[in-house]
């Protein structure tokens, strides 16, 4: 709808595109069923931009929120996961080597042969899950 400059209307209700048109200033007023307004070219060139500038950043900012919500719910994911893992991953640890120091008797050769092999699956599965954490997480 083109009305006349200085017309009075809530700024806020209305989008606003001033053209100066080789005489009056108007005021087109987009509106999302009808992007073209007024019966001069121009006029209808700057609503068509108009309209269509505002979708296109109406899109922008509905990408841009679904991915911070996205990195969001995966850096809590891996937060909660890592934590999860790594807390019990360390009593294994820590247990096999008080065991291979035999603080609390003598072991077998066998019995050393499994405690070696548990501690040195669990750091390895360690580091697995700081690898699987810093990839996830690039500097």
């Amino acid at each position: 709808m083109v009305r006349p400059f200085g017309y009075k209307q809530n700024i806020r209700d209305y989008d606003t595109a001033h053209v100066l048109d080789a005489g009056p200033i108007f005021e087109c007023y987009s509106n999302p069923r009808r992007a073209l307004c007024g019966s001069n070219p121009d006029l209808r060139i700057v609503a068509a931009s108009d309209a269509y500038l505002r979708a296109t950043m109406t899109k922008r900012e509905e990408i841009v929120g679904k991915t911070l919500f996205e990195t969001r719910v995966r850096d809590q994911f891996l937060s909660t996961l890592s934590h999860e893992l790594r807390n019990p991953l360390h009593t294994v640890i820590g247990f096999a080597e008080l065991l291979a120091e035999e603080t609390g008797g003598r072991l077998s050769e066998t019995q050393k042969a499994f405690v070696n092999h548990i501690h040195k699956d669990a750091m390895r599965l360690l580091e697995l899950i700081d690898g699987m954490t810093s990839a996830a997480h690039p500097a």
